[in-house]
């Protein structure tokens, strides 16, 4: 079966995937492969397969636009994102130096956990609980870094809460931004003549760290696991075994299906030991650098919010943190909200 993280505990709960931790030849993977890879692909401390593919959210900079405002290295600190992107308005490079996507759509959760994550926070505490609303802790200091990049700073339009990720990536290729967060394999489009005006300038730097923060961001992956038809099955649950680990294992001692398929397509891979490839570091390094995808690969953390409620609580989360980029709610009130209906919802639920 193909699985998304994010359904993975609905369809475990309702017992239409099993585990696959039984199987030695399928484990010994999770030695060569990303943390927040295997974290994903494991609920209620068992695990449900072998990841095949993973990206993670990055933080991408037009190098010529930032040469153009005098600026000679990317930002470190979301504080240095706000500098550098005034610098660049101010010089009449871009009106919105810093593109977000904050349209409710599929992709925003992915944006909020990068912004949370790189300002020190979590949605949610190891024993799941809410903390998103915990000022210190949560997300409320991030939405507090776009409220005020919108409004007091005015570096970020206003039309964020309408943007998608696809019409963000448009607009950042045709020029109009000099920052951007996108999806990492969004480099290899950006950087291709054919489809970007910014071909060949588009880099990509650590995630931006918040104050007590870090250059975290979010990750996700997609995998193969085991249909409860076949697990109940020994025979076929052997042969799924097999066919499970060559998609996400080896296969005549490689990781072939992994590095086709990033060689084809640029879709991304969860094991380490692909990195040291040569063919693979020829193909990132002719749009990106393997080196700094490596790095901040190695930062990525798995969505904290995926549980059997998570549909429903993301509605509301998102237009939370859009309502208070709208003025119609503060941070604090935003994020207490949001607090609120992950409480009511695993009292439900959990």
């Amino acid at each position: 079966m193909w699985v998304s993280d994010a359904w993975l505990p609905e369809w475990a709960e309702a017992g239409w995937i099993k585990p696959v931790d039984g199987f030695d030849n399928l484990m010994k993977y999770n030695a060569e492969a990303e943390k927040f890879c295997t974290d994903s692909m494991t609920y209620k401390g068992r695990q449900y397969g072998l990841t095949y593919y993973t990206d993670f959210m990055a933080f991408l900079y037009d190098d010529e636009a930032l040469k153009k405002a005098g600026i000679s290295s990317p930002p470190e600190s979301w504080d240095e994102v706000t500098e550098q992107c005034l610098k660049i308005k101010k010089a009449g490079i871009s009106e919105y130096p810093l593109m977000l996507a904050l349209a409710q759509e599929s992709w925003l959760i992915e944006f909020l956990a990068a912004m949370t994550y790189s300002h020190g926070g979590s949605f949610t505490d190891d024993s799941g609980n809410s903390i998103m609303q915990d000022p210190a802790k949560g997300a409320v200091r991030a939405l507090q870094w776009v409220v005020d990049a919108v409004h007091k700073h005015k570096i970020v339009s206003p039309a964020c809460v309408e943007t998608g990720e696809l019409t963000g990536l448009k607009a950042f290729a045709s020029g109009n931004h000099a920052f951007a967060l996108e999806p990492k394999y969004r480099m290899r489009m950006l950087n291709d003549p054919k489809q970007s005006q910014i071909a060949g300038n588009v880099k990509q730097a650590l995630m931006p760290m918040g104050k007590d923060g870090s250059h975290a961001t979010v990750g996700w992956m997609r995998f193969h696991g085991m249909s409860a038809a076949a697990a109940a099955d020994k025979t076929r649950a052997e042969n799924t075994a097999k066919l499970i680990e060559w998609f996400g294992g080896k296969a005549n001692g490689e990781y072939k299906f992994q590095k086709y398929l990033f060689i084809d397509i640029g879709a991304g891979f969860g094991v380490k030991p692909l990195f040291a490839d040569t063919d693979v570091q020829a193909a990132y390094n002719s749009y990106a650098d393997v080196n700094i995808i490596k790095e901040q690969q190695a930062l990525a953390r798995k969505k904290d919010v995926v549980t059997p409620w998570f549909g429903e609580w993301n509605d509301v989360h998102g237009s939370a943190w859009q309502a208070a980029v709208l003025q119609k709610a503060s941070p604090t009130e935003a994020m207490a909200k949001a607090g609120k209906k992950w409480d009511e919802l695993k009292k439900e639920m959990g």
